[in-house]
């Protein structure tokens, strides 16, 4: 139970200490000759895995990185500012799982590299009911913290880099002498790249 307060910690170190960084003026170009953009539709396309040794997932018979793709599309209200929706596909060994939530996202500097972090909130359905055991699995809430990195490479395009750690509650349903479920909760920390627009 320690790890996940030590990295929230961690995570909260990142969102306060960047705050007091000078933002820089998207008024005049930059030295890469474009301005960073300043509203609109926005979208976010990323793939990732777990961080090795910190994820539960090594408790439910994974004997593998879980796979992670999720695509967030919304709207930059301004250029440090942008609220979308989400939704994400997660493989494991144990259970395949499809988040969709809101993405609630904050960029420090308005500059061509800014550090950023973003909140997550939503549910979970699961897509793969059967993880060969006779156990069926079916999703619940899902919450996300990260900080990370984004970069511009235009006006419109720019990458993106971070690491999150999300809490997800799973039911685990299962015929064992009659029906029974099992409620729980698991913590993921996750490394993802990904292209935004």
């Amino acid at each position: 139970m320690k790890r996940p307060f030590l990295l929230l910690i961690i995570e909260i170190s990142f969102f306060i200490f960047p705050s007091r960084l000078k933002s820089q003026t998207t008024n005049s170009p930059n030295q890469n000759n474009f301005e960073i953009r300043q509203s609109g539709f926005t979208s976010i396309n990323e793939i990732g895995t777990s961080i090795p040794g910190f994820s539960d997932l090594s408790n439910y018979n994974n004997r593998n990185p879980p796979f992670i793709f999720r695509t967030i599309n919304g709207y930059l209200i301004n250029p440090n500012l942008s609220l979308a929706l989400g939704i994400e596909f997660y493989n494991s060994d144990a259970f395949s799982l499809i988040p969709i939530f809101i993405d609630f996202r904050y960029t420090f500097l308005k500059s061509i590299a800014s550090p950023l972090i973003y909140f997550d909130g939503g549910y979970s359905s699961a897509s793969s009911k059967s993880n060969g055991s006779g156990d069926n699995y079916s999703g619940g809430s899902y919450l996300a913290v990260g900080f990370g990195l984004k970069i511009f490479l235009s006006k419109f395009i720019y990458l993106t880099a971070d690491i999150c750690i999300f809490n997800q509650n799973i039911t685990n349903n299962y015929f064992h002498h009659g029906p029974y479920n099992n409620n729980f909760d698991i913590n993921d920390y996750l490394i993802k790249i990904g292209i935004g627009f």
